[in-house]
């Protein structure tokens, strides 16, 4: 998202501008077309550009992106090294090449960006290049690969070959989650992470204890010889949690208890560390407001849209209200009527950002905006198996990469083509 330079829209403190974004004639790389759309653009005393997008965007229909399955790997029907029992993670390195955790095995495969297998790496075991329970992967320098193992509590790292090329001990913080990681130079890794100490302690009835409430950390390291060497915790700003609610007893046919977690539906603030170094965050509070800054703290991008809410069905207020009414909750809430405006955030390494929105129970759409927070529009999406339970977890140029999960509840690797019309 570009967040590590300047904005491109410079104005002096406390000025405002409204700008009719036009075409000219053309379409742009950013999809600036032939309609008029009124975006308000204002700097803040700390220097900070808001931009204030209308509901409609720039796309008009002829210039509208869309999204298309072009590529699938796994599922119940898949063979071979296709058939892939839990997929638990998905990344996708410069030449397109696919990296797919197996993490029912434990292995990692790597296929062509047509979809041929490549390769496997690791095996179980506690050896060398051996996993327990791979927790995430992501790419380090020199494209190397960077697999966190959370039973052994280690970090194994491959080269673009799959050759195992070093491995150190993590220490027991970073053992513990997934966690989402990004290299601001060849030496320096920035890693969100729990907080140890965070969060309310309950116990149920049954005797099992919850922590509710806990807090994220941003965590940097140093790489040498050694490995990883954290040298601080970096403050993050204070979000917005979503009501908690701990639930121990049955309160419909359909419950899953004991359950430990959020109010459903509640808008909650949310943290996503971006891949070019910077920190976006979804302020919850019912509010369509995205705020971007860079790792040191400073906000440089607040991002807001003017949407409809979107009415939660009667069936799922009621499971709502009959959990709440069942259990304990922590925190303060009002029973939610409406899908939070913003379900998750996504930067992608072109500088768009993607919004993803739910607009039903098994559906959802995805907001586009370009690196100076400009609504761009939403793509038409394929409607399919592919869409219900889709999780986005790449965001290149040309693609999206995510999981899903077909009908027999087997696990599948989806690429969306993004299709950008030009004129």
């Amino acid at each position: 998202m570009g967040l590590m330079s300047e904005p491109r829209w410079s104005l002096d403190s406390g000025q405002a501008l409204l700008i009719a974004i036009i075409g000219f004639g053309g379409c742009t790389g950013d999809g600036l077309t032939n309609k008029a759309s009124l975006t308000h653009v204002d700097t803040l005393g700390n220097g900070a550009v808001v931009v204030s997008n209308d509901s409609l965007g720039i796309w008009t229909g002829v210039d509208r992106w869309s999204l298309h399955v072009d590529l699938t790997i796994g599922g119940a029907d898949a063979v071979g090294p296709h058939a892939i029992g839990q997929i638990g993670g998905v990344q996708v390195d410069s030449l397109g090449r696919i990296w797919v955790v197996d993490r029912s095995l434990p292995e990692i495969r790597v296929f062509a960006p047509d979809g041929s297998y490549l390769r496997t790496i690791g095996r179980p075991g506690a050896g060398p290049g051996e996993f327990r329970s791979i927790a995430g992967i992501y790419f380090g320098p020199d494209a190397s690969l960077w697999v966190e193992d959370t039973r052994l509590r280690r970090i194994e790292v491959f080269d673009t070959s799959g050759n195992r090329i070093a491995g150190f001990p993590t220490n027991d913080q970073s053992a513990r989650i997934t966690a989402e990681a990004v290299w601001i130079h060849s030496d320096t890794l920035y890693r969100l992470l729990p907080g140890m100490s965070s969060g309310e302690r309950y116990t149920l009835p049954n005797g099992l204890s919850v922590t509710v409430g806990v807090a994220t950390n941003l965590v940097r390291y140093r790489s040498n010889e050694l490995g990883l060497i954290p040298i601080d915790t970096l403050a993050l700003p204070e979000l917005t949690r979503a009501p908690t609610v701990v639930v121990s007893t049955n309160y419909d046919e359909a419950a899953i208890v004991p359950y430990a977690g959020p109010i459903p539906y509640s808008d909650a603030a949310d943290l996503t560390l971006g891949p070019l170094g910077d920190i976006w965050i979804k302020e919850g509070n019912g509010r369509y407001a995205i705020r971007g800054q860079r790792i040191d703290g400073d906000t440089l991008l607040i991002i807001r849209r003017v949407v409809r809410p979107i009415s939660l069905p009667d069936s799922t207020l009621d499971r709502i209200r009959k959990m709440v009414a069942g259990g304990t909750v922590f925190g303060p809430w009002n029973s939610p009527e409406d899908f939070p405006p913003i379900h998750s955030l996504y930067p992608g390494i072109d500088g768009t950002l993607w919004v993803r929105r739910q607009t039903g129970i098994e559906s959802y759409s995805f907001d586009v905006f370009n690196q100076d927070g400009i609504f761009l529009g939403t793509p038409s999406l394929e409607v399919g198996p592919h869409e219900e339970g889709f999780r986005l977890r790449v965001v290149t140029t040309d693609a999206l990469y995510g999981i899903s999960r077909d009908t027999f509840g087997v696990d599948y690797v989806v690429r969306f083509r993004v299709d950008k019309p030009e004129f």
